[in-house]
């Protein structure tokens, strides 16, 4: 058996007070017709510490082409990139200012993580996540699309609570997870960056929220999607005139994937109509089968 799959992406700076050269998101995609095609998203948290744009690129560009690797090794591996981002950034920067240096070592850098690879030779998809970047894995039953896992949905008891984030002055105390699933024929994979995530996940819950609550979501979390705080954005979304279904959504996300101005205008117009907070936005969507 083999995997056939394509891909697609586009991630742009927060329209509303950046230029493009602001992007605090970076996305990494490496295909190989060898062994493991990876694919990673990096969101540089812009309000929290310094330099986090700088360290959300570090950090996508240093994940290894192994997923096995990075599971076996993942604190070391944080550690050590941790380390080289401070000798190859951190220490090169002026810091003369003591309110800046003060703001280095107390603060340091955040960026959340969110990469999957495609082992085309066992047909494996291996994955990990920390913060609310999310990877999205859909699959065909029948002719309707059906989202299998949302990842990493239950470390989160709300839809706003505040991600944890990685920190290159903060050690780790265990290594990341890395989760892995058989890819059967017909799957689509998502990776989104947090208000683009959490539109996705909006989406899912009023097209069919049976959906959300079969993947063993915490009940927590089922609760804060009927909250107060974001009835706004549901609203808005349920009197739009988008996508009705699981298969619509994933045409809508495709087709905004692969085009940079469609990309911009459409997200533009999401924010417009109040469905989704403004932000850096990035997504890579990738569809495949095995056969």
């Amino acid at each position: 058996m083999a995997i056939q799959f394509s891909s697609y992406h586009n991630s742009i700076a927060n329209f509303q007070d950046k230029s493009e050269e602001e992007n605090e998101d970076f996305l990494k995609i490496s295909l190989s017709t060898d062994k493991y095609s990876s694919f990673a998203i990096c969101d540089g948290a812009g309000g929290a510490g310094v330099f986090s744009g700088e360290w959300a690129k570090y950090l996508v560009n240093a994940l290894p082409d192994s997923p096995k690797e990075f599971k076996e090794k993942s604190k070391d591996w944080f550690f050590e990139t941790s380390q080289k981002f401070h000798e190859a950034i951190i220490a090169k920067k002026d810091l003369s200012d003591l309110m800046l240096n003060k703001k280095v070592y107390s603060d340091g850098s955040f960026s959340t993580l969110c990469a999957c690879w495609i082992d085309t030779s066992e047909n494996m998809l291996y994955y990990t996540a920390e913060g609310d970047t999310f990877l999205f894995l859909f699959e065909k039953l029948k002719s309707d699309y059906v989202p299998i896992e949302i990842f990493p949905l239950n470390d989160f008891q709300n839809i706003n609570q505040n991600p944890r984030l990685l920190n290159w002055s903060l050690p780790i105390e265990s290594g990341l997870k890395v989760k892995q699933k058989v890819l059967k024929p017909d799957f689509v994979i998502l990776l989104a960056s947090d208000s683009l995530a959490k539109w996705i996940i909006l989406n899912l819950f009023l097209s069919d929220s049976i959906c959300i609550e079969n993947l063993g979501v915490n009940q927590n979390y089922l609760k804060s999607l009927s909250e107060e705080t974001i009835r706004t954005f549901k609203e808005a979304i349920a009197l739009s005139s988008g996508v009705k279904s699981f298969n619509e959504l994933l045409s809508f996300l495709k087709n905004i994937a692969s085009d940079k101005n469609k990309f911009n205008t459409v997200l533009k117009e999401l924010y417009t109509n109040s469905e989704l907070e403004i932000d850096d936005y990035s997504l890579i969507y990738i569809e495949g089968n095995v056969s």
